[in-house]
């Protein structure tokens, strides 16, 4: 999906120059944390949350260059959109001298969040260690995502729920609407379409049916596309129109069970 795409293109802000506002220039929320190799990481997450949804995961070389993410509030909380990736901390120590975090890895798809893996008893420098294998799982997602949109399968809608198409059939969406990256400063990127399939179509003509392979694909690195990245013309992310069509099933499904 990223492959051949200049990073260059889409860099994203250094986290250490104060002359750039990071959550500005990557589309991020005010809230957005960042993790980089070169800053002391959080070891236990805030009162009430769960875990960090990670928002964006950016290496060069292999090096970690920064990690966006925001927290989760409250005890696991149900899921939204396929192919989220959460990083969840518990502390093991409690020496200021040396603390230890276990690091879970979670991914939500099938209607829920499942556990993926965990690297256990890791220091400060457990960003640097957990980007690898984090930014392995969102890419490995994301391609057998849009392999079944090419080849689906009759258990594909099952796996991935096409939630583009949902909301183009709900009217949330229209069929070659404008779909917006994040403002670069003064430069506003060229938007995407959705065509009549669901698909996100770029400017190059690549099309993708999954939000985040196509800010990937836009980026070069793996990229959130649902929470931070694509907004329509009035300004809402994506993801906030797929949370509104989630509230109107979910009322209509209320309704029903009362008559």
């Amino acid at each position: 999906m990223s492959d051949g795409v200049d990073q260059s293109s889409y860099p994203p802000a250094d986290p250490d120059d104060p002359d750039i506002d990071v959550h500005e220039r990557e589309g991020l929320p005010a809230d957005a944390v960042i993790l980089t190799s070169t800053q002391d990481p959080p070891m236990t997450a805030p009162t009430e949350t769960w875990a960090m949804l990670v928002l964006g995961i950016f290496m060069t070389d292999g090096e970690l260059q920064q990690i966006a993410g925001t927290w989760l509030v409250g005890d696991l909380p149900a899921q939204q959109y396929d192919g989220d990736l959460a990083l969840r901390l518990t502390p093991r120590t409690s020496s200021p001298a040396r603390p230890l975090v276990d690091v879970e890895l979670w991914q939500s798809y099938q209607k829920d969040w499942h556990l993926l893996g965990a690297m256990k008893n890791q220091s400060t420098d457990w960003p640097a260690a957990i980007a690898p294998a984090a930014a392995a799982f969102m890419t490995e997602y994301m391609r057998a995502v849009e392999g079944l949109s090419v080849k689906p399968t009759p258990a594909s809608d099952r796996w991935h729920r096409h939630r583009i198409r949902d909301l183009l059939e709900a009217g949330l969406l229209a069929v070659d609407g404008q779909l917006y990256p994040p403002r670069q400063g003064n430069h506003l990127p060229e938007p995407a379409r959705v065509d009549s399939d669901g698909r996100i179509v770029l400017l190059d003509g690549r099309s993708f049916v999954d939000p985040t392979s196509a800010a990937t694909a836009v980026c070069g690195y793996p990229r959130n596309g649902w929470r931070a990245f694509w907004h329509t013309a009035d300004g809402r992310p994506l993801g906030r129109l797929l949370t509104e069509l989630d509230e109107v099933r979910d009322a209509t499904l209320a309704r029903l069970a009362q008559l």
